[in-house]
């Protein structure tokens, strides 16, 4: 079948693949029919494209790649929602928020997108761990830029302090 999108243009996609999300995600309830998005093999994040809305496309990623302690529990009325009887058969995908530079980026690790991957059904869950935010950030906050030392304007590392006194 072929899919009109805003950011990729005409893209020819299995129907097999279409991704059935009956409640839509929050927000974009209307938004019920996508498809994901391998835009290089190897890259970590993939795209969740509407398939009915062009210009309705999702950064996500597997979080399982960022956080290997991270846990998704479904109680049965969502297990059920999604016909998942199994949890190898679950794909989880979290929505990322991108920022100016790559270091700010987040995922929502409360509202996972849990994927039926043998019936391609789909929820937006919401989990009840505290731990998680929506706005988890993929990288480690930068450590703050030393202040300016006894070099002048630029911070001043110990090397330099030891060469300038050699």
């Amino acid at each position: 079948m072929l899919v009109e999108t805003e950011r990729f243009g005409a893209l020819e996609i299995d129907p097999g693949a279409l991704i059935e999300m009956p409640d839509g995600l929050y927000g974009f309830e209307h938004a019920r029919r996508f498809c994901l998005l391998d835009r290089s093999p190897a890259a970590a994040f993939r795209w969740l494209q509407c398939v009915d809305a062009p210009g309705l496309a999702f950064v996500v990623i597997n979080p399982y790649d960022f956080f290997a302690d991270y846990e998704v529990e479904l109680d049965d009325q969502e297990a059920a929602a999604i016909e998942l009887r199994a949890p190898e058969d679950a794909l989880i995908l979290s929505l990322v928020t991108m920022g100016e530079r790559a270091a700010e980026a987040t995922a929502n690790l409360v509202g996972p997108i849990v994927i039926n991957a043998k019936s391609r059904k789909a929820k937006q869950v919401v989990l009840a761990n505290q731990a998680y935010t929506t706005k988890h950030r993929l990288l480690p906050e930068p450590a703050p830029e030393p202040a300016a030392g006894p070099c002048g304007e630029e911070p001043c590392s110990s090397l330099r302090a030891a060469v300038e006194r050699a």
